[in-house]
């Protein structure tokens, strides 16, 4: 399974694949991504804010809830998925924290899964499992779990 994450310009810059699942992670008033019917495997949309910490013990019930909720949604389409798109705004948070988590699941079980970068031009470009901060490895660890089945 090939798993990337790009931004909303470098997605909008691809030509559909008939093997590929695309997930368009929303903000706050961002709209839905515009993409042919055809030629996606499917494409779903998602809302997905840049949460933090909240409260006074630095609460991350949000984060936390957010990122199950996503994954309980995703999971029934990456069934016979080779490969998957996630892209938000600016490719540079939410996509790269949901993309890890999938990654993170999909490498125990295809240890030939691999993580792309969709770069400005459209290339998909191997990388390395990106660092990431508290909203990121909570929201990649929520995913890999609850695909996983241990979480559910």
């Amino acid at each position: 399974m090939k798993i990337a994450y790009s931004s909303k310009k470098a997605f909008q810059k691809l030509a559909p694949d008939s093997n590929t699942l695309v997930l368009s992670l929303l903000g706050e008033g961002s709209e839905m991504v515009e993409t042919p019917n055809t030629g996606w495997k499917n494409h779903l949309s998602m809302k997905f804010s840049v949460l933090r910490p909240s409260g006074p013990e630095g609460s991350f019930a949000p984060i936390d809830d957010q990122a199950k909720s996503l994954a309980r949604q995703l999971k029934p389409h990456l069934e016979g998925v080779e490969k998957i798109i996630i892209h938000c705004e600016a490719g540079e948070i939410r996509s790269v924290a949901v993309a890890t988590g999938i990654y993170a699941w999909a490498h125990r079980k295809l240890d030939t899964a691999k993580l792309y970068e969709i770069n400005s031009n459209g290339s998909w470009m191997e990388t390395d499992f990106p660092h990431t901060d508290t909203f990121g490895g909570r929201t990649y660890s929520w995913i890999s779990r609850i695909l996983s089945g241990k979480d559910d």
